[in-house]
């Protein structure tokens, strides 16, 4: 399911640009966020919330070429699992 936040964008190509990127990059984003956190649920969350990172900057992404681009959308999503997966360990 793609984020309410991304339907939010204001401008036409780069909402049409971030809904191809989340198309794109969705499972291999999933997978990434569930070889961190082990968790379906909280793998999407971190998914969710690595896409809104994505908007905040998205007049810089927007620019990068897609080899850069894939990069930058995974390491998002991995720096927002790993603190999801922090927040969850020190929760318990």
């Amino acid at each position: 399911m793609i984020p309410i936040a991304l339907y939010s964008i204001e401008d036409d190509y780069e909402r049409n640009f971030m809904i191809n990127l989340y198309n794109k990059y969705y499972q291999i984003s999933k997978n990434k966020a569930y070889s961190i956190l082990h968790d379906y649920d909280e793998a999407e969350e971190s998914v969710q919330d690595a896409f809104v990172k994505l908007i905040e900057n998205l007049p810089r992404i927007i620019k990068l070429e897609p080899a850069k681009l894939s990069v930058y959308v995974i390491i998002t999503v991995k720096n927002v699992a790993i603190d999801h997966y922090r927040k969850k360990r020190n929760v318990c």
